[in-house]
């Protein structure tokens, strides 16, 4: 059985009998056959990434690819949002306490080759369906070192520009943010005077004579204070995301 070495080629079913020998390969077909998330059994933190350039799934084309910094593009399955377990796992990735094995290739007729241990870094928190995540190559520096840059396609230029506008969506993104948590800061009172302000001089022209009667003012009052409460706490849900 070959043994887990950086930069060696594999198949899909030789990264089965490394990872998963006592249970059944079926070329083209289930997780190890077929996916490009595969959990590794027994470590349910544990996975293996297959990946493909240029692949398509369901009609989506992944744009994946590794800078020269070693940072890889990589999106999950068209299926998965947020919510999904796989991908909140993914999010909350300890490379200390688990471990995602990277195996990628060019072209899907070639083997995979393996280039190590992921670490999380970021996702784009507007994107789902898929999701699009960014990880740092663990091992790039010994890829590097080695000279064995050239099978992991660093000269995909596309991959380094996607990176630039990620950053740079992520700026404006975070300027935007800023805005609204700033207006949204504002006191709970200033909310109420203005609905007093806007609401109770309408209510006094549509019905005349309000203020001769008792019930209805305190009905009104109590409206004005529920519309309050129920923005106050809207406000508060729009703060926390």
């Amino acid at each position: 059985m070959k043994q887990l070495e950086l930069n060696n080629l594999y198949s899909r079913e030789d990264v089965h009998e490394i990872f998963s020998p006592e249970t059944n390969f079926t070329p083209g077909a289930g997780y190890w056959g077929l996916q490009g998330i595969v959990r590794v059994p027994k470590k349910q933190a544990d996975f293996i990434f297959f990946v493909t350039y240029g692949r398509s799934w369901g009609g989506h084309k992944f744009n994946e690819g590794i800078s020269t910094d070693g940072v890889l593009s990589w999106q999950s399955q068209p299926k998965q949002n947020f919510k999904s377990k796989v991908i909140q796992t993914l999010i909350n990735h300890d490379e200390t306490k688990s471990n995602i094995y990277l195996f990628l290739r060019e072209n899907k007729k070639d083997n995979y080759r393996y280039l190590g241990k992921l670490k999380y870094l970021d996702h784009d928190k507007r994107k789902e369906h898929p999701v699009y995540f960014q990880w740092q190559l663990l091992d790039f520096k010994s890829l590097k070192a080695k000279n064995e840059l050239t099978p992991i396609a660093l000269s995909m230029e596309q991959s380094k520009i996607n990176l630039v506008h990620t950053k740079e969506d992520s700026k404006k993104n975070a300027g935007y943010k800023e805005k609204i948590h700033t207006f949204l800061k504002k006191s709970d009172s200033f909310v109420g005077v203005m609905l007093v302000l806007l609401f109770g001089p309408w209510v006094m022209i549509i019905i005349p004579g309000l203020d001769q009667i008792l019930g209805v003012k305190v009905a009104l009052m109590g409206l004005v204070f529920l519309i309050w409460i129920s923005i106050i706490i809207y406000r508060k849900q729009l703060l926390k995301k």
